[in-house]
């Protein structure tokens, strides 16, 4: 406990998150733990600094909803930011539907089989109904020796629900071309030439970075006419990185450490930070918008 009050402390987390949280743990940190300062940092520009640059795209295949997160020169572009339904809960939701057995496994124990079983079909459209005939079957064993007979077919169709339309008639590669566009002009070109897929297990799925950028190279000016120059940063300089050298979660973590080891912790544009003299002197919690450094 002695050793925190002389080291600055790392704050990851996520854009627009509760500013009630950031109080409460300021308020721990500061006057309990009597830590000298604390940096906030976007979880998105750390998972951008993690994997060897400052510009780009974050997708996070979330719990309740996927992320499109453009990052230029470290800062989060907060008016390009897009979301839609869909991650963990939907794919969790539709293979329950399919294999109505699987309502009897706790939490740990499906999200176990969905790293296990599922996968997700890089093109949909090359199916043929000769493969749907010749389906084979897998089986996945629980920890009590249930053994669950998995259908070919449905370690990937309820993967399908992230690239469906939602209820407001947009997919995936909508919301992605809607966040390039809100980018400026000059950096759309540089942002879709560094887009990272990060996330829990779901952003883990085997082809799942594949699948995301041939639905977006199917992309054109007469399927999305209202983004035309997105469409065409996006033929032009689109890449997706398929890996990383550590886990789809562990990203931010990494790159948040990489920043906490080197001298100069703002070299990240958008870091604000609150110490404990300023914090005794009234000052208040900086919020998304704030210029504080």
């Amino acid at each position: 406990m002695n050793r925190m009050q002389s080291r600055d402390v790392f704050l990851v987390e996520n854009y627009l998150a509760p500013i009630s949280g950031r109080r409460h743990i300021i308020k721990t940190l500061l006057e309990r733990l009597n830590v000298p300062r604390i940096y906030f940092v976007n979880s998105s520009s750390a998972s951008m600094l993690a994997c060897g640059g400052d510009t780009g795209i974050v997708v996070d295949v979330g719990y309740r909803e996927i992320r499109v997160v453009p990052v230029c020169y470290g800062a989060v572009q907060n008016f390009a930011i897009k979301y839609r339904p869909g991650g963990h809960v939907a794919i969790r939701k539709r293979i329950v539907e399919q294999i109505p057995k699987l309502k009897e496994l706790g939490s740990d124990e499906l999200d176990r089989f969905l790293r296990t079983v599922c996968t997700v079909r890089i093109n949909k459209e090359t199916e043929s109904k000769e493969e749907e005939e010749k389906d084979a079957t897998i089986e996945f064993e629980t920890k009590s020796g249930v053994v669950i007979t998995v259908p070919e077919s449905s370690r990937w169709k309820p993967c399908e629900v992230l690239f469906e339309k939602d209820q407001d008639g947009e997919d995936f590669v909508t919301i992605f071309l809607d966040a390039v566009m809100h980018c400026p002009v000059d950096v759309r070109a540089l942002v879709v030439q560094n887009v990272i897929v990060l996330g829990g297990v779901v952003a883990a799925f085997p082809n799942m970075a594949q699948r995301m950028e041939t639905e977006l190279k199917r992309a054109s000016s007469k399927t999305h006419p209202e983004h035309l120059l997105a469409v065409s940063c996006v033929q032009k300089s689109l890449r997706i990185r398929r890996s990383v050298l550590f886990p789809a979660d562990h990203v931010a973590w990494t790159g948040a450490s990489i920043l906490a080891s080197s001298e100069n912790p703002k070299l990240l544009n958008g870091i604000r930070s609150v110490t404990k003299e300023s914090y005794n002197d009234g000052l208040d919690v900086p919020d998304e918008f704030s210029l504080l450094k």
